[in-house]
Order: C-alpha cells, then structure tokens, then sequence
C-alpha cells in the first residue's frame, strides 16, 4: 500500500510515533543543499546539534560540519541519537548517507517541498510542506536537547 491505499488512522500512528521521537532530547538535525536557514535557527532553539552538508549554506557557523568524519569514525552512533531530522536534499558525504542508510531503526523524518530526495529510502516519513515553516513551528515546541546534548 501506498499514498491514499494507507488508511487514515495508520498514517496518523506514524505521523505521532515521529512527532515524539522529534520532541525527544536527543534528536539531530541534519541539512544537505537546499535546507532552509530556518533548519539552523530550530537547532539552536531546541540545542541539537545540526550536521551541515559542505553544500548547504545553512547555519555553517553554527554547525558540524564535518559529519562525513563523525559517521566514518562511528561517532555518530556513539552519540546515540533518537531520531533524524533532514532538510534539504541528501548530504553528499558518502560515510554520512551510509550511516542515514544504516540506521533504519532511527526515526529519520525528511521535510521538503516535493520531488523525491531520498534516494537511499532512508526517510521513514517524508513531511511535504514548507520546510522553513516546519522548522519555525517545531522550534516553538521543541523542549531543550539533553544536558551536553549538543557540547
């Protein structure tokens, strides 16, 4: 089943298993080419940390940007997040979209506007809307990382 075939009731379980996973402390954000300055500001409200594609211009002062690093030393999964929040195309590093492809067991959420960019299918949910309005509203509901979440 897909699209309109999934009943209601099933995509709103989805959608409410992922909204938690989001509010949780440990969630991180992740910005490849596209993703909006908004993605940046969500990060710092909330105290994620934000993992910046060397393509996006979103939030570099403010970011991780060497993911691509984090990924291929594994200390991605020592930070052991709770969930993946992706704006903007997939990240070009390679270590990186191995470890998005890897961690199915994560909730990784990818808000965008249309189109497919997702290619590994690593999204477990896709939110079509507006991504610099979804990142404005989350970060008026987001509570505060995990103490030395983001440090």
């Amino acid at each position: 089943m897909k699209g309109e075939e999934i009943p209601i009731s099933a995509r709103i379980f989805t959608l409410v298993g992922h909204w938690d996973a989001l509010l949780s402390d440990r969630p991180v954000v992740i910005c490849g080419d596209g993703a909006p300055p908004e993605a940046a500001d969500l990060a710092d409200a909330a105290g994620w940390p934000l993992i910046a594609d060397p393509l996006s211009p979103t939030g570099r002062d403010r970011a991780l940007v060497h993911g691509d690093v984090l990924a291929r030393l594994d200390l991605l999964d020592q930070l052991d997040p709770t969930a993946v929040l992706r704006f903007g195309a997939i990240p070009t590093s390679k270590a990186l979209m191995e470890w998005m492809g890897r961690r199915t067991d994560l909730p990784q959420v990818v808000v965008d506007t249309g189109g497919w960019r997702d290619p590994l299918a690593s999204g477990s949910i896709v939110i079509r809307t507006d991504p610099g309005s979804f990142a404005t509203q989350l970060a008026d509901q987001a509570p505060q990382g995990a103490a030395g979440w983001r440090d």
